[in-house]
């Protein structure tokens, strides 16, 4: 019993993992997801979700890019303009 777990921590042991991403690394990459979230709302016309994203990036203390800013001043634009047909809330 003693030489089958040594051989399975041997192989544990040369398996070689790759050490997790930094913190900071995670953090860029859910900024960079909720950018494509937005643009991906914005891109359904739903631009109350739009902006939504940008604020939660805001909540969370991150400067928002110049050109989301941009967007995100389009979008606001865009959800108080009514369309034919459309109700009031």
């Amino acid at each position: 019993m003693s030489n089958r777990l040594s051989r399975t921590s041997g192989v544990r042991a040369a398996v070689a993992l790759s050490p997790p991403p930094a913190a900071a690394e995670l953090r860029q990459d859910a900024i960079k997801q909720s950018l494509r979230w937005a643009q991906e709302s914005a891109d359904r016309g739903d631009y109350p979700e739009a902006v939504g994203w940008i604020q939660t990036l805001e909540l969370i203390g991150e400067k928002v890019p110049p050109s989301y800013e941009a967007k995100r001043r389009a979008w606001d634009a865009a959800q108080t303009v009514r369309r034919p047909g459309q109700e009031q809330a």
